[in-house]
């Protein structure tokens, strides 16, 4: 199971500004999301056609989403 974990933060990332806003379970609920509250995080100069994954590679500068993958055997990873 894939779950995204949707932060906001300053432009410094540093940690004690991160306040996570959501856990989704899907690409398509994460998009759905991150459009809703684009308001909130979005510059406005990103092209925003691949809003899951630049938000996956970091490239927004007040919110990132972590990746958090649970195996089938229980072991828990997390993808920043």
């Amino acid at each position: 199971m894939t779950l995204y974990e949707v932060w906001y933060h300053d432009e410094w990332r540093s940690t004690d500004t991160y306040q996570r806003q959501a856990i989704l379970s899907s690409i398509d609920a994460t998009t759905n999301w991150l459009i809703a509250h684009k308001d909130h995080w979005y510059d406005n100069e990103t092209p925003i056609d691949a809003i899951v994954n630049q938000a996956i590679e970091q490239k927004f500068t007040y919110m990132t989403v972590t990746t958090i993958i649970i195996h089938d055997d229980g072991h828990v990873t997390f993808e920043q």
